[in-house]
């Protein structure tokens, strides 16, 4: 036997049933995801280098003292000297032995003509080139 409170629940049931059925939409069927496919990394063999660079022997620091610095006499006439040269641009003939030594490929009993002679400027009193007088005086 039902009770009135039995067959109200009961028809409560079913018309709550029937509006859940009647507004919800069917359960989508999802299909599998497509993945992309990636590409294969591929291995790269290491270069292997057979050459060493090149490293200098020695490194070259700046110099703290200044490269000597010279003036060039070139030889224009027979006669001339290293004791004549020192003398006319240095104020000293004994300077002919530092001249000797800047020099040292000099033959001191051949000078001739055109021969190029260096005398360092911390010596130089005369920047202006010997004269013919200064060799025949």
């Amino acid at each position: 036997m039902l009770t009135a409170w039995g067959t109200m629940c009961r028809g409560s049931l079913v018309i709550v049933l029937i509006g859940v059925l009647s507004c919800s939409t069917p359960p989508k069927r999802y299909s599998q995801p497509k993945y992309k496919e990636l590409p294969v990394p591929v291995m790269v063999e290491p270069e292997i280098v057979t050459t060493v660079p090149e490293t200098p022997a020695r490194i070259d620091l700046p110099s703290t003292t200044p490269e000597p610095r010279f003036y060039i006499h070139r030889v224009r006439w027979q006669g001339e000297t290293l004791s004549i040269i020192a003398k006319w641009y240095t104020g000293s003939w004994k300077n002919w032995k530092a001249l000797s030594n800047v020099n040292p490929t000099l033959d001191l009993n051949r000078i001739v003509i055109g021969t190029n002679i260096l005398i360092p400027e911390d010596l130089l009193k005369s920047h202006k080139p010997m004269q013919f007088s200064f060799l025949s005086s």
